[in-house]
């Protein structure tokens, strides 16, 4: 996954198999997540039945260890569980 210059804001979840930066072209539902929030989902964090995804964590990066998955988001009120698309569960 590579993203060009200027799309790495906000990221999109594409009607096809994958995950493309947002505003780099084709169809898509912004799913608004910051990009260390995204990074840091698993398959723990996806009900879906209810068509949710929980965001618990994000990914940070650490001098002389590289990235890690942090277990809490920046703020308290960034812990969220979002409703997406059902399309969205069953591209997994």
């Amino acid at each position: 996954m590579t993203a060009s210059a200027g799309c790495t804001d906000s990221w999109r979840v594409e009607a096809g198999p994958g995950l493309r930066p947002g505003g780099c072209g084709g169809r898509a539902v912004r799913v608004g997540l910051p990009i260390g929030e995204l990074l840091a989902l698993d398959w723990t964090k996806v009900d879906d039945m209810a068509g949710t995804i929980a965001i618990e964590g994000t990914v940070i990066r650490v001098p002389g260890e590289g990235l890690i998955v942090q277990s809490h988001t920046k703020s308290r009120p960034s812990m969220r569980t979002i409703k997406v698309p059902i399309w969205v569960i069953e591209l997994a």
